[in-house]
């Protein structure tokens, strides 16, 4: 019967390993796409966001406008520019206005009588009713932070594509004619002025597919554009690849664990690893006696732990956190939507095990305590096998399918935050002493895992990610920060296994994942396991 069994899970291995090798193999066939840079542009204006934006599109940048064939002006019309002589000889302008043009300066160069007025009220973006071609752009108006530094222009024969809301007040507009078009755009973009909206995910492909479209030429789609902050092919490659092997890894730790189980069937009677250690600070203390002061001393303590460590939680998250650490309401906006929305989804996923392996291991621990350790087994390898599953549904959607949705600025965001459920089981220790009703310990995990791990994690992950995020401008402001910061959430969730691996042996039990072989799979086909918690 072992043998057979031996065979069967043999097989089903081979034919994973063979699976992910094909799925390899198709995904190298995969080129990515690349944007064309062919296209010669002049750039007059301070260096800065849109600057980086146009490197990193790979335009031709040119030093005289004659040999451009779009202008990009940024709060500046150069004289020798000519702006008005270049668009009659049917070249392209995308115009950013800035504080020091005048009416005079406008007129010159786009002709007609355009009026200004100097505004810097927080002013929120949408895209225009009557404009299909920002649509077409596929950029996400709604998404944008809002501008404040501009001039308010109207007066010119333009098409809005983008406008305030409310009021209808133009923000981008559009003069089209045959082989390219004209642009111009209202916030200012330099070091000082607006620079939520150069942060933003949709900023550098904005750049782009304006100077494209000015070129009389069709921009790339923004999933396929090499400088927009989502996966693309290589990323897609690396990630679903990553992904074959993690589910072969967890299948494999599945079968090897299961045949020692099979063959250690005892492993499951040690619950005990110190019996001295056991006596003397948990069988001889008041925490093994039955009665409402357990549960009573657990609130006590995290009411106290609470309001001691309430200041410095508030200053955290209130100045230091938003302030210093990730100055970036965007990004904050980002990751906190995203945790919402997992939140329910791994509450979702987990099926109940937590809390079973909670209450069973407390109902049995005293006449069965075999039992009660069989549900902490279900716990830990439903969380890593289901989480495997998990993990690669998620990511494969959001690498695959989310760039080309309106929530492509999540893609980067839900891969990460997903890793959390990798393994899944760092609460295993919290919920062992729960089970344990070990209040005490309990709550200072909790608090640990809630508090303290964040405070620690973020400053020092963030710091570390910051050089990367500096160097890699395609990511965007925005995205980059909340990477960080859901790295550092990643880095102190998983920083939580720790002080479990202290708290757990010090009372003279036995501990999980400290050592190899520590999971196991005892029982029938259904009882999935832990050796000792």
């Amino acid at each position: 019967m072992v043998t057979t069994t031996h065979s069967r899970e043999g097989r089903l291995l081979r034919r994973l390993v063979q699976v992910t090798s094909i799925v390899v193999l198709l995904l190298r066939a995969a080129a990515p796409a690349a944007a064309q840079s062919d296209l010669s542009v002049y750039y007059a204006g301070p260096a800065g966001g849109v600057r980086t934006a146009l490197e990193l599109a790979g335009f031709d940048l040119v030093a005289q406008p004659e040999q451009a064939k779009v202008l990009v002006l940024n709060g500046v019309i150069p004289r020798e520019a000519r702006v008005a002589d270049q668009l009659a000889a049917g070249k392209g302008l995308v115009l950013i206005l800035g504080a020091d043009l005048t009416q005079r300066d406008l007129e010159s160069a786009l002709g007609g009588s355009p009026r200004v007025r100097l505004a810097e009220d927080p002013l929120s973006l949408e895209a225009s009713p009557s404009g299909a071609k920002a649509q077409a752009m596929e950029v996400v108006w709604n998404s944008a932070p809002q501008v404040r530094a501009r001039l308010e222009f109207s007066g010119a024969d333009l098409t809005p594509l983008t406008q305030g809301h409310p009021g209808g007040e133009l923000v981008l507009g559009m003069r089209e004619r045959d082989g390219g078009a004209t642009f111009v755009f209202t916030p200012f973009l330099d070091s000082t002025n607006n620079p939520q909206i150069q942060e933003w995910a949709y900023f550098n492909y904005l750049v782009y597919a304006l100077v494209m479209r000015a070129g009389g030429l069709e921009p790339l789609r923004f999933a396929d554009y090499p400088g927009s902050p989502v996966p693309h092919a290589a990323d897609r490659i690396a990630i679903l690849a990553a992904l074959a092997v993690l589910l072969v890894l967890v299948s494999l730790a599945f079968v090897v664990v299961r045949r020692y189980s099979r063959a250690h069937p005892e492993a499951l009677d040690a619950i005990i690893a110190d019996r001295a250690a056991y006596e003397a600070r948990s069988a001889e203390t008041g925490w093994e006696r039955v009665g409402f002061h357990r549960p009573l001393g657990g609130f006590l303590l995290s009411l106290m732990l609470g309001l001691i460590l309430f200041v410095p939680l508030i200053i955290y998250q209130n100045l230091v956190l938003p302030v210093y650490i990730l100055p970036s309401a965007q990004a904050l906006g980002l990751w906190g939507r995203v945790v919402q929305f997992f939140n329910v989804a791994w509450l979702f996923f987990d099926m109940g095990t937590s809390i079973a392996f909670i209450k069973f291991l407390s109902q049995y621990l005293v006449h069965d305590p075999r039992r009660g350790i069989q549900y902490g087994q279900v716990f830990v390898w439903w969380q890593m096998l289901s989480g495997a599953v998990q993990v690669a549904m998620v990511v494969g959607l959001a690498s695959t399918v989310a760039p080309r949705t309106t929530y492509a600025l999540y893609a980067w965001s839900v891969i990460l935050h997903s890793l959390i459920q990798l393994p899944g089981w760092f609460l295993v220790f919290n919920h062992a002493l729960k089970g344990f009703q070990r209040s005490d310990h309990a709550q200072f995990l909790e608090l640990a895992w809630q508090v303290l791990m964040p405070m620690v994690a973020q400053p020092i992950v963030v710091a570390l990610m910051y050089g990367w995020g500096r160097a890699h401008p395609a990511v965007g402001g925005a995205n980059g920060r909340a990477a960080r910061h859901g790295a550092g959430g990643v880095f102190g969730r998983g920083a939580h296994l720790w002080p479990g691996l202290l708290a757990v042996p010090a009372h003279g039990l036995q501990r999980a994942g400290a050592v190899p072989g520590a999971f196991r799979l005892g029982g029938g086909a259904h009882e999935l396991c832990l050796r000792g918690v």
